[in-house]
């Protein structure tokens, strides 16, 4: 059912409600007509969406709406072109910037690549260098092992050579019993002995220790030669290859006494000598120096026999034979 708006009574209270200023009059429901087939709770639904209707209509007048006012200008104002040319600037510069960066990229990249073939071809040069280095180093050694060899060969050439001459040059002094034996009744008993030197060089320094003596037979000699013990002393500075030096030594023995006594032939020993009693020795060392400076020493012992003495006894004469001995320096 509608209500006309311009009654009295609907005047008077639409007064007493004003709308307020700048906002229009909400609209008028309408009634919609009760449809009797429609079921009470669909009938609570259409309401429902006429009340959320109207509350998006009263929402939608209450909005201010925007103001946009376009000023149009077809002039630019200064900061406007400044603005625009450095903007064109910015990019000007940006393209330099990347230009000048692939530039410099590619000369890197150029650069780079020269360095590489440059340090590739250093590193085969260095390989090479190496290999021949090697290789230099085994042919050295190589040639190296081989004059070594060479050098041994040669030295020890050289040094058979200097042997067998100094064994040609030097000087070998030899010793022997010269005849001339003294064995005259009641006369000291004297024994020489003749010293020689073999070889084309002197010997120097020549010194020499002798015993001569008689030994009973079961006695063997005793090659002693310190003080107290009956012995000679020789000295010869200088004994030359041809002339040789005959050195005559009288018969002594102990006196039991701590002393020395000299042995004189008479007809007691005579006797004893002839009966094999007794037999005379001779022993001694003698030393010397070659003309090299190289020291050489001899031994020697002998039993005297003559006429008179034929005997030697079997022990003492392997004995003295024993020590006949000289050395081997060279």
């Amino acid at each position: 059912m509608e209500t006309n708006s311009n009654s009295p009574a609907n005047t008077q209270k639409g007064d007493t409600n004003p709308l307020p200023v700048g906002q229009s009059a909400p609209k008028a429901q309408q009634v919609q007509p009760v449809d009797l087939a429609t079921p009470p709770g669909k009938k609570n639904e259409i309401a429902a969406d006429t009340k959320q209707e109207s509350s998006d209509d009263e929402r939608a007048n209450n909005k201010h709406p925007y103001i946009v006012q376009i000023i149009e200008n077809a002039e630019r104002n200064r900061f406007e072109k400044r603005t625009i040319l450095l903007g064109w600037f910015g990019v000007g510069l940006g393209f330099l910037s990347l230009l000048a960066a692939c530039l410099a990229g590619y000369f890197i990249y150029h650069q780079w690549w020269e360095m590489n073939a440059q340090t590739g071809y250093m590193n085969s040069a260095a390989n090479q260098a190496r290999h021949d280095s090697a290789a230099a180093s085994k042919a050295t050694v190589d040639q190296l092992r081989l004059m070594q060899g060479q050098l041994t060969q040669q030295e020890a050439s050289t040094k058979a050579t200097e042997e067998a001459m100094r064994t040609d040059q030097r000087a070998w002094v030899e010793q022997d019993l010269a005849p001339g034996i003294r064995m005259t009744d009641n006369a000291i008993m004297t024994v020489p002995i003749k010293l020689t030197v073999r070889g084309k060089t002197p010997a120097q320094k020549v010194e020499g220790i002798v015993v001569v003596t008689v030994r009973n037979r079961d006695q063997m000699p005793d090659f002693v030669y310190k003080t107290g013990h009956p012995r000679y002393r020789f000295s010869i500075p200088v004994l030359w290859s041809d002339a040789p030096r005959t050195l005559p030594f009288e018969a002594q023995r102990n006196d039991g006494k701590g002393g020395i006594e000299i042995l004189t032939y008479d007809s007691n020993m005579r006797n004893r000598l002839a009966q094999e009693e007794a037999y005379l020795v001779v022993n001694g060392r003698i030393t010397y120096q070659d003309d090299f400076g190289v020291g050489h020493w001899l031994t020697f012992c002998g039993i005297v026999t003559n006429n008179i003495m034929t005997y030697k006894p079997p022990e003492a004469a392997k004995k003295c034979d024993a020590y006949n001995r000289m050395d081997s320096n060279k």
